[in-house]
């Protein structure tokens, strides 16, 4: 999340002025001018032509140009990267990874730069902004001169050991989090990358009462002393949920909301605590907020997708599986789309989901037990349906699958089925032997 410093406040904007010169300058005629020509007769007086005078103009001033003071100059400077700050911090929290202009924050947060060449919260933004763009090299980059500009700063570490964490360097990870606590102790960042460590038993754990969940507890509370980090609160209750500890999970996640943390992790790790304690409409209401709160957070989805299911609830279903598919293209969630397909009877739109998964992995268990049972239950086809399911228990792998069980039982039932409906003349007995569990 950019981080957002104290406001500049100008005492004076700069000031110019420009003032055109108005008017010209004139000379008066004075005097008078004789007439010229033939003498006139005594009876006529002779003619004269007196000079009309003409009014003088004004003359206004030249006011020379207002030159703004070094203090102008500076407020006015300070003014604009502020607002260029202000700009960049609205555009990324109205947008969402991916879709962001993200050309434009960086090049507000270069304009910063140009005021305060120092200012490491800046470089760490363009870190985040390059690293949501694919550019890992550039990210780390931006990271270390975010660190570099400050000896006290510590979130560009924080990130840059993610990135380390991500490329499985254990011990790189490991001695960038060290450089960061050297830093600042109670970074949050740091202390939850550690506290991930710990819990993945590659560091040997180190505090706490010497278990990987008490030392990952203790650096999760470092991370709190300091800072209202939401991820810190997440992990949490995170790890006493794992250990058992169902109400102290919870008190952790209630407790961060009473701070005033608005978190889509958080609201999801509220509503598997709900679960857990058989609150279902509860559980489904803080999938929904957390859902609501990311668009981009796919748990969330597929947790609400899963108990729209289980409710029969298939458009919402339907309409949870095929968002979490805009954010990740998964073989396991596009099968749960068919499956909500299936249950609003789309199933030729059921199967197209199904057969893209077999035409990446013909042998995927997963999909030829959906194909099967949309076969049996949507279609009645229950030959075809019955060599789906044979196809199914001939793959090597298929006694360790969680639906074998399913499997067997359904294809039993079927030719008992067909054998009685085909003695009273209600089935073709063609579909007798296709259900036969002992015929391939």
């Amino acid at each position: 999340m950019i981080r957002l410093p104290n406001r500049v406040e100008t005492s004076m904007s700069a000031r110019f002025f420009h003032h055109a010169v108005a008017g010209t300058f004139a000379t008066a005629i004075l005097g008078t001018l004789s007439a010229c020509g033939s003498p006139q007769s005594g009876n006529e007086p002779a003619a004269s032509l007196e000079a009309t005078p003409v009014e003088p103009v004004e003359v206004v001033p030249v006011e020379p140009e207002y030159v703004p003071t070094a203090e102008e100059l500076a407020a006015q400077a300070a003014a604009e990267a502020n607002t260029a700050w202000e700009r960049a911090a609205t555009m990324i929290v109205e947008s969402q990874p991916g879709e962001r202009p993200y050309a434009e924050i960086v090049s507000l947060m270069e304009q910063v730069l140009q005021h305060d060449p120092g200012l490491s919260d800046a470089w760490f933004n363009i870190g985040l902004m390059r690293y949501e763009q694919g550019d890992r090299e550039g990210a780390a980059e931006a990271y270390r001169r975010a660190g570099e500009l400050n000896p006290q700063y510590a979130r560009g570490l924080a990130n840059l050991a993610f990135m380390q964490l991500e490329d499985g360097d254990i011990q790189g990870a490991l001695a960038t989090i060290q450089e960061c606590l050297g830093r600042r102790e109670s970074e949050p960042g740091c202390n939850i990358n550690l506290s991930m460590l710990y819990r993945s038993t590659q560091v040997p754990p180190e505090g706490g009462d010497g278990t990987p969940d008490g030392a990952a507890i203790q650096r999760l509370r470092y991370g709190l002393l300091e800072d209202i980090d939401a991820e810190a609160y997440t992990q949490m209750a995170e790890i006493y949920q794992g250990i058992g500890q169902i109400e102290l999970a919870r008190l952790v996640c209630e407790n961060a909301a009473q701070q005033g943390i608005v978190s889509a992790s958080l609201y999801n790790r509220l509503g598997l605590l709900a679960l857990e304690q058989e609150e279902v409409l509860r559980a489904y209401e803080a999938f929904r907020l957390a859902a609501e709160l990311d668009p981009q957070y796919i748990d969330a989805f597929l947790n609400m997708g899963a108990m729209a299911f289980s409710f029969r609830d298939y458009p919402t279903a339907a309409g949870a599986f095929e968002h979490a598919l805009l954010i990740r293209d998964d073989a396991d969630i596009r099968l749960s789309f068919g499956a909500a397909l299936r249950g609003l009877e789309m199933y030729d739109e059921a199967q197209a989901q199904y057969d893209q998964v077999l035409g990446s992995n013909p042998d995927n268990l997963s999909a030829l037990y959906n194909v099967a049972v949309l076969q049996q239950e949507g279609r009645q086809d229950y030959a075809l349906a019955c060599s789906t399911y044979k196809r199914f228990l001939s793959n090597p792998s298929a006694s360790g699958h969680e639906s074998f069980e399913d499997v067997t039982r359904r294809l039993n039932n079927l030719f008992e089925l067909a054998s009685a409906m085909a003695d009273f003349g209600e089935m073709d007995p063609a579909v007798v032997p296709a259900c036969d569990p002992s015929l391939p």
